[in-house]
């Protein structure tokens, strides 16, 4: 009842023009199938087993999904659920894929240490940009593109590797405290 919902407030028109109801609208639907999906389903268990098939689903997914992009797309509002739908799918699948053939090393690392590549990859851009510009005179917009994409996912990664290896693991979090601890701060004046 819910999607069936979602779906006719997707497709009506707005009599008011406010942006809340607008987000709202548009939305709904995806908020409505999440619960679907996710409350009655595990999401592996709906994907086929098969290697091929799964390659299969991620590439026309994906290609589906890129139709979005065409500036003289057809009913493009009313069909944008859809082609978001089958993105979806096609990254789910991809998902699935690298874990069912234990290629998802990589992707979990980057995952666990998100936090740490967000905080850094800034520095490292801005860094790099620095160095291009002022050190070595270097303007061109392709290069600080490439040279700077680089830095922002190597040089996290790198750090963070390096503070592991040391033995320094809270540069970017706190550590948790333990009872004792605070219980002597609490009978410290």
């Amino acid at each position: 009842m819910i999607i069936v919902l979602s779906i006719i407030f997707y497709l009506a028109p707005s009599p008011l023009h406010c942006s809340v109801l607008i987000e709202a609208r548009i939305f709904a639907i995806y908020f409505a199938l999440g619960l679907f999906v996710g409350r009655n389903s595990d999401l592996r268990k709906l994907l086929p087993e098969r290697k091929d098939s799964l390659v299969t689903i991620v590439v026309v997914g994906l290609f589906i999904a890129s139709l979005g992009g065409l500036v003289d797309l057809p009913y493009s509002y009313t069909l944008q659920p859809l082609l978001t739908i089958a993105g979806v799918v096609a990254v789910l699948a991809g998902s699935v894929l690298l874990v069912r053939h234990a290629i998802d090393a990589p992707i979990g690392f980057l995952g666990r240490h998100s936090l740490e590549i967000y905080l850094v990859h800034t520095i490292a851009l801005a860094g790099v940009r620095i160095t291009l510009q002022h050190g070595a005179h270097v303007s061109s917009p392709i290069v600080h593109l490439v040279l700077g994409t680089l830095a922002g996912i190597y040089m996290p990664i790198v750090l963070l590797l390096v503070l592991d290896r040391v033995g320094f693991r809270y540069a970017f979090v706190i550590p948790r405290s333990t009872k004792s601890t605070l219980v002597g701060r609490s009978a410290s004046p």
